[in-house]
């Protein structure tokens, strides 16, 4: 199968499947990529109700993501899979797998490419490539360029170690960020220097939160 979709269509037209869906359970170390755990509907019919009583289950460890649980599920009308008919309802649902793997894993390779991913907020390429979209269709008229960094923060690690540190400037940049619009940007240049394009008229507005930002030590 070329895609998840080919599987689906097939599962559909030939095995009596009414119900996909995928269970996303992201591991730890990937959370900042991929947020919290969460389930995605991959097919639903439109004509049959299905059956939770016959259901088929692959699961598998996907490299980046997690653990995700397919789950198939029959339509109502028809009767229980049997040992070969779920055995190939199974072999679809990895071939489905790989195609949502892929597709997930070239979406963590973009957010990688194109995040800071200590903080969750634009890296330094991806703001400067941002700016020159922006030049280029001439929105920036009205906007000012910030440039920041947190005061005392080689003490702050000195004082709390690295982890502090790091739970800090995780803090400050989501925090700050909250207080974005969708116009407006937040990055990371490194360390604890910082970026922003924010409205101009937003500048006494923008003075106060920068010196305000609440942050705790984790």
């Amino acid at each position: 199968f070329m895609n998840s979709q080919e599987a689906i269509n097939y599962l559909s037209d030939d095995t009596g499947i009414a119900f996909v869906k995928a269970d996303f359970d992201i591991g730890k170390r990937f959370k900042r990529i991929n947020g919290n755990n969460f389930v995605q509907v991959l097919y639903s019919s439109d004509i049959f109700d299905y059956s939770e009583d016959n259901e088929v289950v692959f699961q598998s460890e996907v490299p980046s993501v997690g653990k995700v649980t397919l789950k198939a599920y029959g339509r109502d009308n028809i009767p229980e899979w049997n040992d070969k008919e779920r055995d190939d309802v199974k072999f679809i649902l990895q071939s489905i797998l790989i195609a949502v793997s892929n597709v997930k894993m070239n979406e963590n390779i973009k957010v990688i490419l194109t995040t800071d991913i200590e903080t969750g907020i634009f890296n330094a390429p991806s703001f400067y490539e941002y700016l020159a979209i922006r030049e280029a269709q001439k929105s920036l008229n009205g906007y000012s360029i910030v440039f920041m960094n947190i005061k005392s923060m080689k003490g702050y690690n000195e004082k709390f170690g690295m982890r502090g540190g790091n739970s800090i400037l995780t803090q400050f940049s989501r925090n700050l960020h909250n207080y974005c619009d969708e116009t407006e940007k937040l990055c990371r240049l490194g360390g604890d220097n910082f970026a922003m394009i924010i409205k101009t008229d937003k500048t006494d507005f923008w003075k106060e939160t920068l010196s305000s930002v609440p942050v705790d030590v984790v």
